[in-house]
């Protein structure tokens, strides 16, 4: 990462896990509405889409949600490998009769907001061809524009031959994976400086007011954050609903003794640190792990 765009696709949101109030709804609106395949496990749900990414539920009735300022979740984005793919998700929706937050076009991809039933936010996205993206310098110019709401719906299965184009959209089917994450943050240089000097992403765009973009190989964000509701606020509450943590695979061992090293340069303490897997806390609390 910091280097040559090579492989869009290498580095990924590998597993999400959620503490909430009712595993059932969970489920179902996971299985149901975005997609996932769900497991069947009744003591630790896990859902899985396309590319092995996980979420995993944590059911925890007696937990407090988190504060609204409080470092943590902003939204999951599941990506759809097509944009027909988006399209049914969005006929799903409409469906069940889903509450539909809001919708917009963002040039380098389409994308639908909503809340699952715990109240997390959740983004329903699907890659433009990366020929398509809208460029500033060496990184991406997103814009926040109306969606097409009634094109989607109208795509036709057969646009799923463009799909080749779209980053991580390789033999996946129709089954969505995870972007990326969205977290809202106290201190967005604080942010900054972890998420490139340590873990190694690049800023792709940072000129959209109290929010800052990071990815790695290219792509135009595996990590969003922002101070829109929790600048100065408090820590991430750990026990609270909501994220509890998230998983980026690096894509090579090679990327994972570069973060180790550059923990030790910086006497970064790891929670946990394997040949495999590091586990660590950013700034505001939000635990992650690091994996090959």
């Amino acid at each position: 990462m910091n280097e040559t765009v090579t492989n869009p696709g290498a580095t990924r949101i590998a597993e999400v896990r959620l503490r909430v109030p009712d595993g059932g709804a969970s489920r179902r609106f996971y299985a149901r509405i975005v997609g996932f395949d769900d497991t069947g496990m009744e003591d630790l749900p896990v859902l899985t889409g396309a590319h092995d990414s996980r979420l995993v539920l944590l059911h925890d009735p007696g937990a407090k949600p988190q504060s609204r300022r409080a470092a943590g979740l902003f939204h999951i984005a599941f990506r759809y490998p097509t944009r027909w793919g988006l399209g049914a998700a969005l006929r799903r929706l409409i469906e069940a009769k889903y509450p539909i937050q809001g919708a917009a076009d963002h040039g380098v991809s389409e994308a639908i907001y909503l809340a699952d039933p715990s109240g997390n936010g959740i983004e329903l996205t699907c890659d433009r061809p990366l020929s398509e993206w809208p460029r500033s310098g060496a990184g991406v110019a997103m814009v926040t524009e109306p969606l097409d709401l009634d094109g989607l719906l109208a795509e036709p299965p057969d646009g799923a031959g463009r799909a080749t184009e779209r980053p991580g959209s390789s033999g996946s089917g129709e089954r969505p994976d995870i972007g990326h994450i969205h977290l809202q943050v106290t201190d967005l240089a604080r942010s900054a400086r972890f998420y490139t000097g340590l873990v190694g992403l690049d800023v792709t765009q940072d000129d959209f007011p109290g929010a800052l973009f990071l990815a790695a190989h290219g792509y135009h964000h595996h990590i969003g954050v922002n101070v829109w509701n929790s600048r100065g606020g408090p820590a991430f509450q750990a026990e609270g609903l909501g994220l509890v943590s998230f998983t980026i695979a690096l894509g090579s061992q090679d990327e994972l003794a570069l973060v180790r090293s550059r923990a030790s340069a910086q006497a970064v303490t790891l929670a946990s640190d394997s040949p495999q897997r590091l586990d660590l806390t950013d700034p505001d609390g939000i635990r992650l792990s690091l994996i090959a």
